[in-house]
């Protein structure tokens, strides 16, 4: 007795598609945080200027007219999904400078959650760690640090 290929490639194909389809819906089954940036927020312009996170940032609490702070934007993934909170903590040596937890708009997709913490000193790393929690239990985190140099 002889098997027709044809349909045996069509079997594996979809038998391909329906794993991806699988690990894609297992994968989205907990949300995902997307992204963290920072950018420096001017009090006394109103501008933000994008910072590049892990690269040296120059300025002093000293310094005239340093007057910035840092706003951050978390972007996280959690459409379809139940129970989603995001906690953020921004530490500058032991000092924290924000401690927050926010439930996630599961509803949008991707949803862009904004931060403004206390002001940086400008003179030391400033550590970021975004916490992805479901139902109390940790699913996603990610951490990141904006590493602040003192002027003259």
């Amino acid at each position: 007795m002889k098997f027709p290929v044809r349909p045996l490639r069509i079997t594996c194909g979809v038998l391909l598609v329906l794993l991806a389809v699988g690990a894609y819906a297992f994968s989205a089954e907990t949300g995902r945080i997307v992204s963290l940036a920072a950018q420096r927020f001017g009090c006394q312009t109103g501008e933000l200027s994008p910072i590049v996170l892990g690269e040296s940032q120059s300025g002093s609490a000293n310094s005239p007219g340093f007057r910035d702070f840092l706003f951050i934007v978390a972007k996280v993934d959690g459409q379809g999904q139940a129970n989603l909170k995001l906690r953020l903590v921004v530490k500058e040596k032991s000092k924290t400078l924000l401690d927050k937890t926010v439930e996630v708009d599961t509803f949008a997709g991707e949803y862009s959650i904004p931060f403004l913490p206390e002001q940086p000193s400008g003179c030391d790393t400033v550590k970021l760690t975004a916490t992805l929690l479901k139902a109390g239990k940790v699913v996603g985190q990610m951490a990141n640090e904006v590493p602040f140099s003192c002027g003259e």
